[in-house]
């Protein structure tokens, strides 16, 4: 009986941490929709006319404003694709790390049924030796 605490207490370990490793997963996924959703948002606004047409007189500060802003996209652009490149490197190595603890898990359930069922054989063989 002692053993089956023992793996009860293995599983639920395992089952803990592969619910934390689930849920860095959900982290990163939901960080990277953001992000990848931001970048549509940024190379859309950079298609859009975005200064709409002013007096002739104002048409080189248009020009100049419309140049600002192309540029701060692009370098916002820049700045997401790079926070982009890193979650999916981190997204990359969580992924190795929920692999190890979903076999951990796998491995300690059967443990845990294993000795059950052993130690359920070894009740019924002593009932009989008994008899």
């Amino acid at each position: 009986m002692k053993e089956i605490k023992r793996f009860e207490t293995l599983t639920r370990l395992t089952d803990v941490r592969l619910q934390a490793d689930q849920a860095r997963m959900a982290e990163l996924l939901a960080h990277e929709a953001e992000l990848q959703q931001t970048l549509q948002d940024l190379a859309a606004q950079r298609q859009k006319q975005s200064w709409p047409a002013m007096e002739a007189g104002d048409a080189a500060a248009v020009a100049r404003a419309d140049l600002h802003w192309q540029l701060w996209i692009d370098q916002r652009r820049n700045t997401i694709n790079t926070e982009l490149a890193r979650v999916l490197a981190q997204k990359e190595e969580c992924k190795a790390t929920l692999r190890t603890s979903f076999g951990r898990d796998q491995a300690a359930q059967r443990l845990w049924k294993t000795a059950k069922v052993s130690a359920k054989e070894a009740l019924i063989r002593k009932a009989r030796y008994e008899s």
